[in-house]
């Protein structure tokens, strides 16, 4: 993908987001509590293989303004919140955290502007969304006690102002709602999902850990 701008994968994807794994777990290596040995080499390449085919199937960056330099640089980093990071465990839904990540980075690239193509909303119990307008439909007027932002930066800033932790801390880590597999889906952090049987109304506002 990287290096021909296909809908296919190629070694330069794998062996790049292989080696960016590694190097993630090395550089964090002291409060890791699984070490690559105990993951397993094969487990982190499969993670990395299975990843390199959905980020072709799934991105939206194609066309004559196609950088792949710029891939590079998104694949091979290994801050929080990189994708390294979300497949640096033993048990991960490969495609769900690659949807989860691209939708920051990535899904947002359309004609639409931000506010009509992605919610975001806070419930009263604290806890945030994202959401796909594109694929969920959002009765808005049904969302119960909840609050609602213009923007990712906006619901962040509410976010490290409830917590006391800093804007960059917390980017990322809202909950993300989309639609896989035909049905409404949210996907935390980690690139764990769930299908939603409720409304997509009622979930948000009545959702608590």
């Amino acid at each position: 993908m990287i290096t021909t701008n296909a809908r296919t994968k190629d070694l330069e994807d794998v062996g790049l987001l292989f080696h960016s794994i590694l190097r993630y777990a090395e550089a964090n290596a002291e409060r890791l509590d699984r070490s690559i040995i105990s993951i397993g080499y094969s487990t982190l390449l499969s993670n990395a293989d299975q990843a390199a085919c959905c980020l072709a199937e799934l991105h939206v960056d194609t066309g004559e303004g196609w950088d792949g330099c710029v891939w590079l640089e998104r694949l091979e980093d290994i801050r929080e919140g990189s994708l390294a990071q979300i497949l640096y465990a033993e048990e991960v839904d490969v495609e769900s955290a690659v949807i989860r990540w691209l939708s920051p980075a990535v899904l947002k690239k359309n004609t639409q502007p931000e506010e009509s193509a992605n919610l975001f909303v806070m419930n009263s119990r604290g806890h945030y969304f994202e959401v796909n307008l594109r694929d969920v439909a959002v009765d808005k007027g049904r969302l119960r006690d909840c609050q609602l932002y213009d923007s990712e930066a906006a619901l962040m800033q509410e976010v490290a102002r409830q917590t006391g932790c800093s804007v960059n801390e917390v980017v990322g880590s809202a909950f993300y709602i989309t639609m896989r597999n035909g049905l409404p889906t949210i996907i935390d952090d980690r690139g764990n999902a769930e299908a939603i049987e409720a409304t997509i109304e009622d979930f948000i506002s009545d959702f608590e850990l």
